[in-house]
């Protein structure tokens, strides 16, 4: 497991080993460094900003990924599976549902049980009278049998309203009982709400939380690249690549469904389990 970087530690003189053939696409488009939050003194320092239509997020400079439509979506593909056979699953699911993800991005060095920490970013457009609020209560009615939530909180990213959720879903391994927790944050800019979602082993979660909060600090929208008619908005939500459960199938996007009290457009909430991509589970379809 690889542990944050100490603040005052000082740059190895080592050489940095050689990336994956093909995951020389999966970077961030600059480096720049971000001030830690409090009690974040163990935080990696050097950061990158990856862009996709509408949004700039911020992430560690080892993070891989990038968005189908600025990255490309076959260098996005290739570049996800040279990381490793872990990572079929993942490159799998961009590959088949394209339009689903706004941006991608992976721990490029999975954790001991076959796990990968990995944030996803959709966007939804919706109608004016749609609160975050509304938006949460659906997507907690939604959410799979096997699948809790631990925490919802009202919050703001920047001067945005949003909603932070947290779920976390039991997977049986061949050893012990494991999970998968997501932190789910899910904002509203004028008609468009956006989620970001953070997902990793229950384990680490609370090692990677301050990272993950830094991170959905440096959320930024460009209002002029907003998606719209111009770009691609993905059909729904998506919280992850896809569900990795035992015995269970890759989530394929479900047609918008009108709600009773909104207009026909307002999509529903996708909610399926995080990815873990674990290694028992790679014969999966």
């Amino acid at each position: 497991m690889p542990q944050p970087a100490q603040a005052q530690a000082k740059p190895s003189k080592t050489t940095a080993p050689t990336k994956p053939t093909g995951a020389g696409g999966l970077t961030g488009t600059s480096g720049i460094r971000l001030k830690n939050p409090a009690g974040a003194a163990g935080l990696t320092q050097k950061w990158q900003t990856f862009k996709a239509p509408g949004l700039e997020l911020s992430l560690p400079e080892n993070y891989r990924g990038g968005s189908p439509n600025t990255t490309g979506l076959q260098t996005l593909i290739k570049g996800i599976r040279s990381l490793g056979s872990d990572y079929e699953k993942i490159a799998s699911m961009v590959e088949q549902n394209p339009e689903t993800f706004l941006l991608i991005a992976v721990d490029p060095k999975p954790d001991v049980s076959g796990g990968i920490t990995n944030v996803v970013v959709s966007a939804v457009k919706v109608p004016e009278t749609v609160t975050v609020d509304a938006y949460l209560d659906a997507a907690m009615k939604s959410l799979p049998t096997p699948m809790r939530t631990i925490e919802r909180k009202t919050v703001q990213v920047g001067q945005k309203p949003a909603g932070r959720l947290v779920t976390e879903v039991s997977v049986p391994s061949s050893t012990q009982a494991d999970g998968l927790r997501q932190l789910i944050y899910v904002i509203k800019e004028g008609t468009m709400l956006w989620t970001v979602a953070y997902s990793t082993r229950s384990g680490d979660y609370q090692q990677r939380l301050a990272m993950f909060e830094q991170s959905i600090a440096s959320f930024t929208v460009q209002s002029d690249q907003t998606p719209g008619s111009g770009s691609a908005v993905p059909k729904q939500p998506a919280s992850t690549p896809g569900s990795t459960l035992p015995g269970s199938k890759p989530a394929q996007p479900s047609k918008p469904k009108p709600a009773s009290t909104a207009p026909a457009q307002e999509a529903k909430p996708n909610t399926s389990e995080p990815a873990s991509d674990r290694t028992g589970d790679r014969k999966q379809p």
